[in-house]
């Protein structure tokens, strides 16, 4: 079972109801802190899909879950290095 904090819809979630929240606030600074908590989330998101490629990459190399890392997976069709392989 994967772990919630590697789960990219956990974190797309959670930045979606931090989003909503900065909607509701009106003191700027405040909302402009939540919105970073918003980007931070958001990289969180890119960061769990890279560490879901990477372990689908060891394991059956056929499925793909983000376009920025895809190429790395490829290393089944001979054209690019896996990094689990180095």
């Amino acid at each position: 079972m994967t772990s919630q904090f590697d789960d990219p819809a956990h974190w797309r979630r959670r930045a979606e109801e931090t989003r909503q929240l900065a909607d509701q606030v009106d003191d700027l600074d405040a909302k402009n802190s939540i919105i970073a908590i918003v980007a931070a989330y958001e990289g969180f998101v890119i960061f769990a899909e890279e560490r879901l490629l990477r372990f689908e990459c060891t394991s059956d190399h056929r499925r793909a879950v983000s376009a920025i890392v895809a190429e790395e997976c490829m290393a089944a069709c001979g054209e690019f290095i896996c990094p689990s392989s180095q």
